[in-house]
């Protein structure tokens, strides 16, 4: 090979060298940022619980008739003024779409079922994004299916997702049956105008 000559004896360019070398980062990134995202949802799931755990013995000692002496109760202010499952929603809704798999792959299984748990009780409560609770419960359902089976323990909890998720689905039926049914008429009354 000449001291000038810069073709490789493969065939490939520089260019295409300098090409795979960017595959490779862009790769190396991405498992980054969805092991990032692991974190963050490790983190929220352990920021919920133990807020969740703070009000429920806060309404017990309420409840006890202690509260006149017992101090206002202050959040936690981690959570950014939300509520617990208000905060945990707002953690995967900034997880990127492409990236909330691998995200939800990087967590250890007691994580997992923990995350299932309170995705479960947000599907339950239908005032959060179901579509986003369904499609992550199901993943993780489906990934970690051998040792859910083999623990025997979540099949209530997933008795629930099955029925939360069937009364969901049954009333965004109803509403886009309505919303059709509304257009229809639009289309009618506008064609009749023509």
């Amino acid at each position: 090979r000449a001291a000038g000559d810069d073709s490789n004896t493969n065939g490939a360019t520089p260019e295409g060298v300098l090409n795979a070398g960017e595959t490779e980062l862009t790769a190396a990134r991405k498992s980054l940022e969805s092991v990032r995202s692991g974190e963050l949802l490790m983190d929220a799931v352990d920021l919920v619980e133990a807020e969740l755990a703070d009000q429920e013995q806060y309404a017990i000692k309420l409840a006890s008739g202690a509260h006149t002496r017992l101090a206002k109760r202050v959040p936690n202010v981690q959570l950014l003024g939300l509520e617990p499952l208000a905060y945990l929603m707002r953690c995967l809704r900034i997880i990127k779409q492409p990236e909330l798999e691998q995200s939800l792959l990087v967590l250890p299984f007691h994580y997992v079922t923990r995350l299932l748990k309170l995705l479960i009780e947000m599907s339950q409560q239908s005032k959060y994004d179901m579509e986003l609770c369904c499609r992550c419960s199901v993943f993780l359902l489906r990934c970690h299916f051998q040792q859910i089976v083999t623990a025997r323990a979540f099949i209530q909890e997933i008795q629930d997702l099955q029925s939360a998720v069937r009364s969901n689905i049954t009333s965004l039926r109803t509403l886009v049956g309505t919303n059709l049914a509304g257009l229809r008429h639009m289309k009618r009354v506008h064609d009749e105008d023509n």
